[in-house]
């Protein structure tokens, strides 16, 4: 089964095993949605050990990990550990819709304030790693009273 959005018609004409690479032509307002240049692309490597600062720039925390949305494959939440060193701090879930790269600084931004990702939901890397556990609904709903 083809992946939603996938268009066959544009391999229609290519012989099985082609080199060939058929034109995509996207309309000036869809390249200008999707905004698509390199440059504003970045390595899952490059963000895990960012930081994530609040408004003022002061730091919130490092990003630990990111977990994904199989279904759209977009990001649904970064973990963010708080405090401690090397491993010993809280892995707070952010909703990664709350997290904007600052291209002066070269860090993460959040509008969050270290108050308000204090008293989020943590869990500990076992809890994280078990989807039974319930830890993706309970952050998304302590974030939608924020």
């Amino acid at each position: 089964m083809a992946p939603a959005g996938w268009n066959r018609e544009v391999f229609r004409d290519l012989p099985l095993g082609s080199d060939e690479r058929p034109e995509v032509r996207l309309s000036a307002p869809l390249r200008e949605a999707l905004d698509m240049t390199d440059e504003a692309l970045m390595k899952s490597s490059d963000v895990l050990g960012r930081a994530v600062s609040d408004t003022v720039g002061a730091k919130l925390g490092t990003i630990r990990e990111m977990y994904l949305d199989r279904q759209d494959g977009s990001v649904r939440f970064a973990i963010v550990e708080v405090g401690g060193f090397i491993g010993g701090g809280k892995f707070h879930p952010v909703p990664w819709r709350l997290i904007r790269f600052d291209e002066a600084t070269e860090t993460f931004a959040s509008s969050l304030t270290r108050e308000a990702l204090k008293s989020a939901p943590s869990y500990d890397r076992d809890q994280l790693g078990n989807p039974a556990y319930g830890w993706g609904e309970q952050t998304e709903r302590f974030f939608a009273t924020l």
